[in-house]
């Protein structure tokens, strides 16, 4: 009985007391901004220019809890001229604004190394960090890649 008693005190404790705090950040409206960056929603598909660069950063050597030495490797970013502001929509609550470098995700790195150090128009679909693979805010999910024309 007394067990009882017990676990019910500790349920009307754990479900009543606790405040869920995890939406209190959460901004669903266009960031305020004082610059005149376009303004992107995520899942939206664009096009948009700038030069992909391979940069270089440091990462685990395995993903398994492992602290062993650090390891290098690329990761394609695409350098914009001028930042932009992202805005999560339905499907993302996270915002971004002045971004800069986006990660780029392929369906295959090798495809995109004969355009390394090139200015390129990208067509794809912009998407939050979500992971400990991203490295950048934002990314695109790249669907069509070409050099830019002059």
């Amino acid at each position: 009985m007394k067990s009882i008693k017990i676990f019910t005190i500790f349920f009307v404790l754990l479900f009543f007391g606790c405040k869920d705090n995890s939406n209190q950040n959460i901004v669903k409206e266009k960031p305020q901004k004082a610059s005149s960056a376009k303004v992107y929603e995520y899942g939206e598909l664009i096009t948009i220019k700038g030069k992909l660069i391979a940069e270089e950063i440091e990462t685990f050597q395995d993903y398994l809890g492992d602290s062993k030495p650090r390891i290098k490797t690329r990761i394609p970013v695409l350098k914009l001229e001028r930042g932009i502001d992202v805005i999560g929509g339905d499907q993302y609550e996270q915002n971004g604004s002045d971004i800069k470098e986006i990660q780029m995700a392929f369906g295959s790195w090798e495809e995109a190394k004969k355009y390394i150090d090139k200015n390129v128009l990208v067509t794809g679909e912009l998407y939050p960090q979500m992971t400990a693979h991203h490295y950048k805010k934002v990314l695109i999910f790249v669907k069509k890649i070409e050099e830019e024309k002059k």
